[in-house]
């Protein structure tokens, strides 16, 4: 019989073998799987929070007033204090953020107009999809005068 040349088994630890190296690249896989997941889950709950307090800026000034109340540990009357003043300069951020709005809104769609002149068709069908979600978290919406 002639002799074999057996190739020795490399590991880099004593003892690990290919087996327990796979299974350790799985759980690695999902491990990474679960922070991603959970990472855009996160921003899909910020995101869902901005919108509702920009579309409702009477919840956002109560939320502010909560928040500042419990973190700065607020005693009644400071709170009152503050409730005033949130609510005082929280309708004139309000009036100056629709005031300005025409004019976001203006710039935004001329951004929009120039970058899709540069994009081939797949390009621009997906430009408008991603600015479609950022028009509807964060531009401030367009506000019809009611009779």
């Amino acid at each position: 019989m002639k002799d074999q040349i057996v190739a020795p088994r490399f590991s880099l630890i004593p003892g690990f073998g290919s087996r327990a190296w796979l299974q350790l690249l799985v759980l690695c896989a999902v491990f990474v799987c679960g922070a991603l997941s959970g990472a855009l889950l996160a921003v899909n709950k910020v995101h869902q929070h901005i919108r509702g307090m920009m579309q409702n800026p009477d919840e956002a000034a109560d939320h502010i007033i909560k928040t500042l109340t419990a973190k700065l540990s607020l005693d009644e009357g400071q709170s009152a204090a503050v409730a005033e003043i949130v609510r005082k300069h929280h309708t004139a951020i309000s009036a100056v953020r629709l005031e300005a709005a025409p004019r976001v809104h203006q710039e935004f769609d001329s951004l929009e107009d120039e970058t899709l002149k540069i994009l081939n068709a797949d390009q621009q069908e997906k430009f408008r999809r991603i600015t479609q979600e950022v028009r509807s978290v964060f531009l401030p919406p367009l506000q019809t005068a009611s009779k």
